[in-house]
């Protein structure tokens, strides 16, 4: 299985201000919809909030050392147990969306592309 970190990153790497884009690009916004959709998304708690739903067309996945519900959503206590969930549902390619901590995490041997 593929395991894929979209992210977009301004010129010094930043990918967010006050738990938010730090800008508003359609094209982008319609890349990652295009890219992603029909496809897991693994993302940690903070960047589910920010988003505050569900993504549609896409499994939502959540990270989080605390146990949480959230309707229509699948969570996870790490990002290997998400990963595990992806492959173990028969998928091709699963995306990593963020935040910062769980791009690290997926850094480490864990993601093997980058978009």
């Amino acid at each position: 299985m593929l395991i894929s970190i979209i992210v977009a990153a301004d010129e010094n790497n930043a990918i967010g201000i006050n738990n938010t884009l730090p800008w508003h690009l359609p094209v982008d916004l319609k890349y990652f919809k295009q890219r992603t959709t029909g496809h897991s998304i693994l993302m940690g708690r903070k960047t589910y909030e920010s988003i505050g739903k569900p993504l549609p067309n896409r499994e939502n996945r959540v990270i989080s050392r605390n146990e949480l519900v959230l309707e229509g959503v699948h969570t996870y206590r790490s990002i290997m147990d998400a990963v595990n969930a992806c492959a173990g549902a028969g998928e091709q390619e699963c995306f990593i969306i963020g935040g910062g901590q769980i791009y690290q995490e997926a850094m480490q041997g864990i993601a093997n592309k980058v978009y």
